[in-house]
C-alpha cells in the first residue's frame, strides 16, 4: 500500500516539473523584436507583423492546411488595444512575449489529417517546414481550458523574418460552440480584471 502511495506522489512530482518545464519553455518563445532591450513595442510587433510577412505567414499555413485535408480560416489581427493590456497583464510589459497578433484555425474532419499536418510542421519534414517552423504546442484537446474549450494551440514561426503566430487546429464539431465558449472566456477575463 505505501509503494502505491508513494509512487503516486512520484508520478504528482513528475506532473509538476514537467508542468514548469512547460512554463519556462513557453519564456523562449519570442518574437524577433529589438527595441526597449529586447521587449519591444507595439508598433514595432505591427511592422514586424504587416505586408509580406503577414501575407506568407497566411499563405503558408492556408496550403499546409488544405494540403492535408482541412479547411482554413484566417482570423483578424488581434485588437491593438487587447494586444497592449495582454502583454502589461500577462507578459509583464513584454512583447516579444505576445505571440498571437496573427491567428488561424485548421478545420479537420479526420483525426489523420490533423495529424498529418502536425507532422509536417515538425523539422525535417517536406512541406511547410522550410517556410514555418513549430515552436510550441498546447494539447488542449486533452487538456481543456475552463469552460470546456478544447482545440490543439500551436506557435508557429515565419523563418524568413523570425515573425511568430497562431495555428488552432481542431474539429468542426467543436469549433461550432467555440463562439459560445469564447464568450465565456472573455465574461471571465473581464471578471478577472475587475477583481
Amino acid at each position: 500500500m505505501r509503494e502505491r502511495e508513494r509512487e503516486r506522489e512520484r508520478e504528482r512530482e513528475r506532473e509538476r516539473e514537467r508542468k514548469i518545464l512547460l512554463s519556462k519553455a513557453f519564456f523562449l518563445v519570442r518574437q524577433p523584436l529589438v527595441d526597449n532591450e529586447g521587449k519591444g513595442s507595439m508598433e514595432e510587433l505591427e511592422r514586424l507583423a504587416s505586408g509580406r510577412v503577414c501575407g506568407r505567414f497566411h499563405a503558408t499555413l492556408k496550403a499546409l492546411v488544405e494540403g492535408c485535408g482541412g479547411s482554413y480560416s484566417m482570423a483578424p489581427r488581434k485588437d491593438y488595444d487587447r494586444c497592449v493590456q495582454k502583454v502589461q497583464l500577462e507578459c509583464g510589459g513584454d512583447y516579444s512575449r505576445l505571440l498571437d497578433v496573427e491567428r488561424a484555425t485548421g478545420l479537420f474532419e479526420q483525426t489523420d489529417d490533423m495529424l498529418r499536418c502536425l507532422q509536417r510542421l515538425a523539422p525535417g519534414q517536406d512541406g511547410a517546414s522550410s517556410r514555418l517552423s513549430l515552436v510550441r504546442c498546447k494539447d488542449r484537446l486533452n487538456s481543456p481550458l475552463n469552460g470546456g474549450y478544447r482545440d490543439l494551440l500551436l506557435n508557429v514561426c515565419d523563418t524568413e523574418s523570425g515573425f511568430v503566430g497562431e495555428l488552432q487546429l481542431n474539429f468542426p464539431k467543436i469549433a461550432q460552440v467555440k463562439s459560445q465558449t469564447h464568450r465565456f472566456y472573455e465574461l471571465m477575463r473581464v471578471m478577472q480584471l475587475k477583481a
